[in-house]
């Protein structure tokens, strides 16, 4: 859905927790061979909700980003 440009907004919560190389990863971009390809947010919020971080961030069009 982030790749098609359907997400408007996205809300992240992060823990302080390291899960090492067989975790999977949040989102599924295909195969991104440069920083230029890879989606720009801008983050909206943050907030600490217990030891835990939520984040609050929209996808930046790519003809602004």
């Amino acid at each position: 859905m982030l790749r098609a440009g359907l997400i408007d907004e996205l809300l992240v919560y992060i823990a302080p927790k390291l899960l090492g190389s067989d975790a999977r990863g949040m989102f599924d971009l295909g195969e991104l061979t440069s920083l230029e390809q890879c989606p720009q947010l801008a983050i909206i919020d943050t907030v600490l909700i217990g030891g835990d971080l939520r984040l609050r961030a929209r996808p930046v069009a790519a003809s602004t980003a």
